[in-house]
């Protein structure tokens, strides 16, 4: 089955699910949600601190839930009811004692975090076999989780040398390599009436074997193997510099593979925000909040990010 159709295929599952009318309902932003630890191996998910938006005031009432593709509860975790609100609307979550279940069945699965009962934000994962276990002297079934982290990806910004740049955050993993125990280089490059227009250093961007893992990238201007040290940055002002449809292509660099597509549209000097992330957008349970936590520091805080996916868009 195909990443993109998994929502589709999921909607159908969900149907028992309540709507949601009211605005700014409290929402789980996708960056944590993706975040969630998943085993690079054995089918293990275990949950822990997410990030929620438009949080209520404590003491919270939220948790999260893992089902089949039928609906069929698997698991049930609560989050405690203390948190902090911070930056006016968000929280951090943290989940009660050990939140974990470990799946052995490949097939499509939902997880659905809850705030006061109703469903707020959902995912579905895909866990997929890679080993058979039929090795005698290894006789153990792997497993992998597939998902988002194939067809979403986000840009975020930052100032370098007085120019405001643009940062390509992603997850790349195991599922990724031509062999799942080997790792290799990929590029990325940014295509632009079809040609590329701008990529990442052939020196950096390496894929791990294992779950997906994040990753953050800028681009530079067209330059040969080599030359890397010296290639200008492909900065903000180059992005928007014309209106129209642009890709993120990743390929491998051993045998040139792509395997990431992801798109998104320039138009009136501006790069467009994914329209998942329209405040109004229904069903909420879909809202991409348009907000990341910032990676790395001891301090809680959230960023401006704008979501691209793997899709189709028109002029």
């Amino acid at each position: 089955m195909k990443i993109r159709n998994l929502l589709f295929v999921w909607t159908l599952a969900l149907a028992w699910f309540p709507a949601i009318a009211q605005e700014q309902t409290p929402v789980f932003t996708l960056d944590s949600v993706l975040n969630t630890w998943f085993s690079g191996d054995n089918g293990m998910m275990r949950f822990g601190d997410h990030t929620l938006a438009f949080a209520p005031p404590a003491p919270f009432n939220g948790g999260v839930k893992v089902a089949d593709k039928d609906g069929n509860l698997l698991m049930a975790a609560e989050f405690f009811p203390d948190y902090q609100i911070t930056h006016q609307v968000f929280a951090r979550a943290r989940i009660k004692n050990a939140a974990d279940h470990t799946l052995t069945e490949p097939g499509l699965y939902q997880i659905v975090f809850f705030v006061n009962n109703t469903p707020v934000t959902r995912m579905p994962v895909m866990l997929r076999q890679t080993g058979a276990g039929d090795d005698p002297f290894n006789p153990v079934k792997t497993f992998a989780y597939d998902g988002f982290w194939r067809t979403f990806a986000y840009l975020t910004f930052d100032e370098f040398n007085e120019e405001t740049t643009v940062e390509v955050n992603f997850w790349v993993g195991g599922l990724d390599l031509a062999d799942p125990q080997k790792g290799e280089m990929f590029i990325i490059e940014l295509i632009h009436d079809g040609n590329v227009i701008a990529h990442t250093p052939r020196t950096l961007g390496h894929i791990a074997p294992g779950h997906f893992e994040w990753q953050k990238l800028t681009l530079r201007q067209p330059h040969e193997k080599g030359k890397e040290v010296n290639a200008p940055m492909f900065a903000l002002k180059d992005w928007v510099a014309n209106d129209g449809l642009y890709e993120l292509r990743f390929r491998r660099q051993n045998d040139g593979k792509m395997i990431r597509s992801l798109d998104f549209k320039v138009a009136d000097g501006a790069i467009q925000q994914h329209p998942r992330s329209a405040l109004d957008y229904e069903p909420r349970v879909d809202f991409i909040v348009p907000r990341v936590q910032k990676r790395g520091g001891n301090n809680f805080e959230m960023l401006e990010a704008i979501w691209i996916e793997d899709r189709k868009i028109e002029e």
